[in-house]
């Protein structure tokens, strides 16, 4: 009988446990809001904003292909710039626990510029982390891609980017 009543008030307290995590994910204040649905969010890829150029001059109508590969998964979305050559993305997210595994993020992502038949290599690197924004250690990234660039390597902090693509 003792060891009944110990099972029920065990069984108790883990309710109470469990109401109160619900409790602490669901409450949002001002400066800071999460709830069940925000459990294991991650940033795949931040928002992105860019201007394809040929020697400064807008170009409309090239085709921008945002590419993220994570967990053998790959995903695109495809966008044209407009007649001031300009492509906006917006950040793409996911949940999953792995956020709080022991593990470390790789995600590869990759933006590919198609104009005239021709690929060009926009942006291309290893993201590390879950966060957003930080591709360029906390700034948005905001790219001018010139068709006339060679692809290089830069870093930002520990992030290797390659690509025609410098952000400002």
């Amino acid at each position: 009988m003792i060891m009944g009543s110990s099972v029920v008030k065990n069984g108790k307290n883990c309710q109470a446990i469990i109401l109160v995590l619900i409790i602490l994910f669901t409450i949002s204040s001002e400066a800071y809001s999460m709830s069940l649905f925000d459990l294991g969010k991650i940033c795949l890829f931040s928002e992105t904003r860019g201007q394809v150029v040929i020697e400064g001059k807008p170009v409309e109508g090239v085709t921008v292909i945002r590419k993220v590969l994570w967990q053998n998964k790959t995903s695109s979305e495809t966008v044209s710039t407009d007649k001031d050559g300009n492509f906006h993305f917006n950040a793409r997210f996911t949940n999953s626990f792995t956020k709080f595994m022991p593990v470390e993020a790789v995600i590869t992502q990759n933006i590919i510029l198609q104009y005239q038949g021709q690929d060009y290599e926009g942006w291309k690197t290893n993201k590390r982390d879950y966060e957003e924004n930080s591709e360029l250690n906390g700034k948005p990234i905001q790219l001018i891609c010139d068709l006339k660039n060679k692809s290089v390597v830069n870093e930002e902090g520990s992030q290797v980017i390659k690509g025609i693509c410098r952000w400002k």
